[in-house]
């Protein structure tokens, strides 16, 4: 009974197994009897491939490696607190930073910004394709080489917003920033921008807290001049956030303490006068002007004792607030092009064009199937 009921089963899992195999091989068959729609489609695919490799613009890129600031309140003083405490300078609680700093996360976002854009656009840079310096606004509407795709784009999709921004007229003048401080753009100079964003990156590494910044440009001698161009704008507006506070403080405590001192000059000199013209005179009036004129001078030196106290205390918080960057790869001149990868475009585009054969001989595979059920 048992076998009568179990054998049908086996039977059919193994008639399973080999309408599969079956399948398998008519599969294989049905792929090499077609096989020359796989040559053919990976041989257009290839030579679709060569093109693109031999027509995309020469690309170099450069890649800067820092460690970001500390998030501590910046350099320890310790010993030069000890120092300074040797002087009469309490330093307090100055190992603490007050002033917020800028999260390196958002580093990418400084590096986006219109002002470094338009800095970087307007520094002349020499290109050997030019043979002269130009700076990267002219570089990129009248000289930067594009690819036989971008030419193909730019006069078939593009084609219509280029006849739109042919027939508007701007009212701004070439130039960036006005007497009034504020940054004026051209169509063409927003157009410009607007590609050239995507040749600066930056990143951070969450783990290691390590700031890699990467610019890319047509040529070497180029990008190595726009990474370290963004990569000193980058720190110094780093620095200059993180020690705003500290620096109004000390420019407030300079003015008072240069005021104090013209004060206290001003004293000790009537002070010496008197002293000179009453040497041997004692009398009531005089040696109350005397007195007068001491307490005076008492004043005035303590008020700028004090103030110079407060000034080189300004001065080392200021020093303490500085951020510092420890750069690990700096900015070195490209050999290489980073782009094209002719060797990856090419076997990308063989692997491409045999998996669209096969696509192909499937694709007409299931038509004929379709059409001999109809």
């Amino acid at each position: 009974m048992n076998k009568i009921v179990e054998e049908p089963k086996e039977m059919d899992a193994r008639h399973l197994i080999e309408e599969d195999e079956i399948d398998l091989v008519e599969v294989m068959k049905n792929i090499w009897k077609n096989r020359k729609t796989i040559v053919q489609t990976t041989v257009g695919c290839l030579i679709l491939g060569l093109f693109i490799a031999f027509t995309t613009p020469k690309e170099f890129e450069v890649e800067v490696t820092m460690l970001p600031e500390s998030q501590d309140g910046g350099l320890k003083l310790g010993g030069l607190g000890g120092l300074a405490s040797l002087a009469g300078v309490n330093l307090g609680g100055m190992g603490t930073a007050e002033g917020g700093s800028i999260p390196p996360e958002l580093y990418p976002k400084v590096l986006e910004s219109i002002p470094l854009q338009v800095k970087l656009l307007e520094t002349p840079v020499y290109y050997s394709e030019v043979g002269d310096k130009v700076d990267g606004f002219t570089y990129f509407e009248e000289y930067a080489p594009m690819s036989a795709i971008g030419h193909l784009f730019g006069y078939t999709v593009g084609l219509p917003g280029k006849v739109l921004n042919a027939t508007r007229k701007d009212d701004v003048e070439d130039g960036t920033e006005n007497k009034d401080g504020l940054i004026r753009l051209s169509r063409e100079q927003i157009n410009v921008i607007k590609g050239f964003k995507n040749r600066l990156s930056a990143s951070v590494d969450q783990k290691s807290g390590v700031i890699s910044l990467t610019a890319k440009m047509p040529e070497a001698e180029a990008s190595a001049i726009m990474a370290q161009m963004a990569l000193d704008y980058l720190t110094d507006y780093v620095k200059a956030y993180k020690t705003q506070k500290a620096k109004q403080n000390l420019e407030f405590i300079q003015g008072r303490y240069d005021d104090q001192k013209a004060n206290f000059e001003k004293a000790q000199n009537a002070l010496a006068e008197y002293r000179d013209r009453n040497q041997n005179i004692v009398t009531s009036l005089a040696r109350t002007e005397g007195e007068r004129l001491q307490n005076e001078y008492d004043i005035a030196f303590e008020v700028y004792k004090g103030l110079a106290t407060q000034l080189e205390q300004a001065k080392i918080k200021l020093k303490e607030e500085t951020p510092v960057f420890k750069i690990i790869e700096p900015v070195r001149v490209p050999i290489d092009k980073a782009s094209p990868k002719k060797g990856l475009i090419l076997i990308v585009s063989v692997f491409l064009g045999g998996i669209l054969g096969v696509g192909i001989i499937f694709i007409k595979n299931v038509l004929k199937n379709i059409k001999e059920q109809w």
